[in-house]
């Protein structure tokens, strides 16, 4: 991780990262590379409440998601051919599942990582990302000055990670001596020849190093874990705990949770801890490890014993079956009853009861879900994650019942609540979703639906994150698919399916495939192209040959016969890369308007739709722009004043957005008339239609307002039956 790594061939190519005490601080090996390459990496955005997680899931797992994004920053910023060095754990200190990820998608990119060291056992990758590589050593200790003091040794043998550069200055280590590695211009590497004791065998070095872990929460936690317990803080390891947590790392967050357990000293402090880990273990589906804890002390303040029991309940209920578990959650059902209002979180765990009752109770579980739905419809500002959790619940009570008609109005229900904010992985799970709820296996619109889904998988990135929904659309409840299989199982699973609704598709046999992604602002798509039932965009090369496996190659040779069917022009699988449009969080365009639509937004120089090619060149594409019908975008919730600007709030998914005074005054006019064409608009603020949409598409970047082609006018979003549920007529 230096200009000049010492030992390696090619020390300008070499960035090292220092796990060589473990990782103690989240997405260790991406902030060690970022720090190096001078890259700024996204906060990251982990679930802080449960109401947050039922978003998170949705989208796709968080934590795949952010390692992902991560190594795409950090390949980016690597020099050609350059090469990682990972410095591996010693002492049986872990990896983490955060740099097990980050790894695993670096390698993808090209970049080798070498490990010096034993080779760190992986937990979630099915193959090593590691390689050997000759020449490539770790860093070589220089010379300390004799001078250094037993407290300066101690600080080089067991603080983990780079050495803050700044911490080093506090501490008088004498950094022009040259025996530290410089990384970027705030930190060192350690050579790890330092690194000759186990934490687990240093408590009492460990114990005089206190001063030093409110400088570093990484210190902090490798010190609290491993020092005596007469010293370790249950309190601060709590802290610690609910930190990481919230920064993604929950195998972190647990062990200092459970240490926080070991070491308290007080009932109070120990049942505080076991909430901590209770509440980590839920998240993880570790029901059975949450029953296996024991019950607290009688002399536990009333309020967290009752926390404590609630968590007890909910794993009951995890476990499946509803075996004593009834009285634990009579005093909620009750509560509904009665008409009082419930937290989130007491909806929450009534969905789980449903769940645990749904296969020997069926007709009580629905029961309790329709209540459930009608106390949230009583809500004008019902939380709508908590009414797709509940419409979720309630379709696969319908599906287990054969209720078909009413299991699609629980879909639409749901997926009304993400109207405009869908992401691929929900378009997927929707598509699905609609296509197995059709009658007709093999019916006209069944048929599109299959396609649809499987477009959105193939430019789903990446496919291990692929959302829980998703998975449990094609499989229920069977089989252990592990993530970094899931795209394989997905795509063999889902071509299947397309096969059996659409056998007539021929797949095209040889030759190249082109690459599928999601389409984005880095590249205009030549063309869209495709028929009633889905379009996309088209680009005739790519500056990367797409390197698939078997099964997504199966399937996308499926999906690019099946466009055909729609197109008769429609390229075929000649390369260059299909561009996936969800049409900004709502489906793949399926009509003529909705791919007029994202053509105009894509600027795209021409449409195929069927047999009919719309040019949009300059002159056709403003009187094109000339039909454009502005309005809120169907997600947004309220667009009001907050201080001295404007703020627009987002149903799901999306923080909210503060406004320029540009902006505001833009849509000031929507206010009152939520529809207007463009053109009126432009009149109103005194703007040509060229400047007006330009402001406009800005805004609709932000997902403020929609620009569409004869944009039918709906009903509220509350209301609005959503999953196109197999037309595609959602746009």
């Amino acid at each position: 991780m230096t200009e000049e790594a010492r030992g390696g061939e090619e020390p300008a190519k070499v960035r090292y990262v220092d796990l060589a005490l473990g990782a103690w601080r989240p997405h260790e090996a991406a902030a060690q590379l970022a720090a190096a390459l001078s890259v700024t990496l996204p906060e990251p955005a982990f679930p802080l409440s449960e109401c947050d997680e039922i978003d998170s899931r949705a989208a796709g797992d968080a934590l795949v998601l952010h390692a992902h994004d991560a190594a795409t920053r950090i390949a980016r910023a690597l020099p050609q051919n350059g090469i990682v060095a990972v410095l591996a754990p010693r002492f049986g200190l872990a990896l983490r599942q955060d740099n097990e990820w980050f790894f695993h998608f670096l390698k993808r990119r090209g970049i080798a990582i070498v490990v010096i060291g034993d080779g760190p056992s992986l937990t979630l990758i099915g193959q090593s990302v590691f390689e050997r590589r000759g020449g490539i050593t770790e860093p070589r200790r220089g010379e300390p000055p004799r001078s250094m003091s037993e407290d300066q040794r101690r600080l080089l043998r067991l603080f983990p990670g780079l050495l803050p550069r700044s911490l080093a200055d506090s501490r008088n280590i004498a950094i022009g001596d040259g025996f530290l590695v410089p990384v970027g211009t705030g930190y060192f590497l350690i050579p790890p020849a330092w690194r000759d004791t186990a934490p687990a065998d240093a408590a009492r070095d460990l114990d005089a190093m206190a001063a030093l872990e409110d400088d570093d929460d990484g210190m902090a936690a490798l010190a609290e874990r491993y020092c005596t317990a007469h010293f370790a803080d249950s309190e601060k390891l709590c802290e610690l705990s609910q930190r990481f947590e919230r920064a993604g790392s929950i195998d972190i967050a647990l062990e200092m949770a459970e240490r926080a357990r070991h070491v308290a000293r007080q009932p109070e402090a120990m049942a505080m801890a076991d909430i901590r880990g209770q509440a980590l273990r839920r998240r993880l589906a570790r029901f059975d490890e949450m029953l296996a804890v024991p019950p607290p002390s009688r002399r536990v303040s009333e309020a967290v014993r009752s926390g404590l029991d609630r968590l007890r309940v909910r794993a009951a209920a995890g476990v499946g079956g509803t075996a004593g578990i009834d009285g634990g959650f009579a005093p909620l059902v009750e509560k509904l009853r009665a008409g009082e209002d419930l937290a989130a979180e007491e909806i929450i765990m009534l969905d789980e009861y449903v769940a645990a009752l749904a296969s020997n109770e069926a007709d009580r579980a629905l029961e309790i879900a329709e209540a459930v739905r009608e106390a949230l419809d009583d809500r004008p500002d019902a939380d709508r994650r908590l009414v797709y959790r509940n419409a979720m619940t309630l379709a696969r009570l319908h599906r287990a019942r054969g209720e078909a008609d009413r299991r699609r109005a629980a879909l639409e229900r749901a997926f009304a609540t993400s109207r405009g904010v869908r992401s691929l992985g929900e378009v997927v799970e929707m598509n699905i979703l609609a296509a197995l709820g059709e009658e007709e296996a093999a019916g006209p619109a069944a048929r599109p639906a299959w396609l649809r889904a499987a477009l959105a998988w193939l430019a789903f990135d990446p496919p291990e994150a692929a959302p829980a929904g998703v998975v449990r659309a094609l499989f229920g409840e069977r089989g252990d698919h592990g993530r970094s299989a899931l795209d394989m199982d997905l795509c063999e699973e889902m071509a299947d399916r397309m096969m059996a609704a659409w056998p007539e598709l021929k797949a095209e046999l040889g030759g190249e495939y082109p690459e599928i992604r999601a389409i984005d602002a880095t590249i205009r798509p030549r063309r869209l192209i495709g028929g009633p039932g889905a379009v996309i965009g088209w680009v005739e090369s790519s500056k990367v040959a797409p390197v698939y496996v078997r099964s997504r190659i199966r399937l996308l040779r499926l999906a690019a016969a099946a466009l055909a069917t729609l197109c008769p022009s429609f390229p075929g699988l000649a390369g260059g890369v299909y561009l996936v449009d969800s049409n900004l969080g709502l489906d793949i365009p399926a009509t003529r308007e909705a791919a007029l639509s994202a053509a105009l937004r894509a600027r795209a120089d021409e449409l195929v739709f069927g047999e009919e090619t719309i040019a949009l060149d300059p002159g056709a594409r403003a009187r094109q722009a000339g039909r454009l019908v502005v309005s809120a975008a169907p997600a947004v919730t309220v667009i009001g004043p907050l201080d001295a600007g404007m703020v627009c709030r987002f149903a799901r998914h999306r923080p909210e957005v503060a406004l320029t005074p540009e902006q505001a005054e833009t849509i000031a006019p929507l206010l009152d008339n939520p529809r207007m064409a463009l053109g009126p608009l432009a009149v109103m603020l005194g703007k040509t239609v060229t400047e007006t949409e330009r402001l406009l598409r800005g805004l609709e970047a932000l997902g403020v307002v929609r620009l569409d082609i004869d944009a039918p006018a709906g009903p509220p979003v509350a209301a609005e039956a959503s999953p196109a549920a197999a037309s595609g007529e959602d746009e």
